[in-house]
């Protein structure tokens, strides 16, 4: 939802006639309001979507603002646009990722007890990483972690192969399995012999209960397993990958980009604004997300904003008013709120509402 042109969104009149979104925004420019990145485009500076997880998604980051502009400038064919996507997911049910790199102990328990993982490492740079010690210097930790996973990602297919069969083999016949083992097993299934399924020995491993949700800022490894969210991101189709996909890798620039920060992502829960909403605020300026929960016979204002939105009820129906015009609504009926526009809804059921702007002036 948005208008960026790899999907833009339509808007549909009374009569029933459809214009894309940032055509209405060429003619209607008042509606955009405040648009902190300064553009004077016919677009918003957000992409709003909700993504229903069977199947992992790709081993992959996105890139900060100047490498972005780069990437756009060499291969525009596979980044479609110049800009940066920081990006944030809230979980609508309970969500399973990858996120951020392991702290670097738990990756070296990982290299002494699977042989496999470390055969596609190699010595010189599971020693490396082995040697580093807790109160290691932090470009020490990052040099390591670097040496890696960059040599596990450029391994050849063939040996990924070999060593992701006789893992499976092994885990298979395993009673006592952990997590992780489990989660190799699952992602073999889904994409067999592939060099993502090791990452699981890297990256973050966690679960997001409904309402939690991941911030992900530039050049951070991460992969969405299973679940369903709601994203909110700035206005990019930018995606450099690895692993985990049929689609275009990138290797080189995924090694070369992230930050090799070690440790945990925070989880983000929302803070509460008003007795039925809460806020997910985010170290960016391009979005926010808003969640509004109502009890059934509910009439409530979702307020009036000095920047444009898009209104999602994700579940439940009533009826929602924007000076005269109303519209009844129901489970994935999806309103744009232009800006400095008063927006009420009258729950007919229990009603949840997502709303992305614009985040707040900082």
């Amino acid at each position: 939802m948005g208008t960026h042109p790899s999907g833009p969104s339509s808007v549909v009149f009374k009569d029933g006639t459809k214009r894309l979104l940032s055509k209405y925004l060429k003619d209607h420019h008042e509606a955009i309001g405040r648009n902190p990145t300064g553009s004077d485009a016919p677009s918003l500076p957000f992409l709003f979507k909700v993504l229903s997880i069977a199947k992992a998604l790709s081993i992959q980051a996105h890139p900060d603002k100047k490498l972005a502009v780069e990437l756009h400038a060499r291969n525009p064919q596979n980044y479609k646009d110049p800009n940066h996507k920081p990006e944030m997911a809230m979980a609508l049910s309970q969500m399973e990722a990858l996120c951020q790199f392991r702290k670097i102990e738990e990756i070296q328990e990982f290299l002494s007890n699977y042989e496999e993982f470390r055969n596609l490492v190699g010595e010189a740079a599971a020693k490396q990483l082995l040697a580093v010690k807790p109160d290691s210097e932090s470009e020490v930790r990052k040099h390591a972690l670097k040496a890696v996973f960059t040599q596990l990602m450029n391994q050849t297919q063939a040996e990924v192969a070999t060593q992701c069969q006789h893992l499976v083999r092994e885990l298979k016949d395993k009673k006592d399995a952990t997590k992780e083992e489990k989660l190799i097993l699952r992602l073999n299934d889904q994409f067999p012999d592939d060099v993502g399924i090791f990452c699981v020995f890297m990256l973050n491993y966690i679960t997001l209960e409904p309402g939690e949700a991941l911030f992900l800022a530039a050049n951070e490894p991460h992969s969405y397993l299973s679940g369903e969210c709601a994203e909110c991101m700035a206005e990019s189709d930018n995606v450099v990958r690895a692993g985990l996909t049929p689609k275009a890798k990138d290797v080189d620039t995924l090694c070369s980009m992230l930050t090799y920060r070690d440790g945990p992502p925070p989880i983000i829960k929302g803070v509460e604004t008003s007795k039925f909403s809460s806020e997910y605020v985010c170290p960016t300026e391009e979005f926010l997300l808003t969640k509004t929960v109502l009890p059934k016979g509910t009439t409530y204002p979702l307020g009036k904003m000095d920047c444009a939105s898009i209104v999602l009820v994700f579940k439940g129906d009533g009826m929602m008013q924007a000076g005269r015009d109303v519209h009844q609504v129901r489970d994935g009926s999806i309103l744009f709120v232009p800006a400095n526009f008063q927006v009420e809804i009258k729950s007919t059921s229990p009603t949840t509402v997502l709303r992305c702007s614009a985040n707040r002036p900082v």
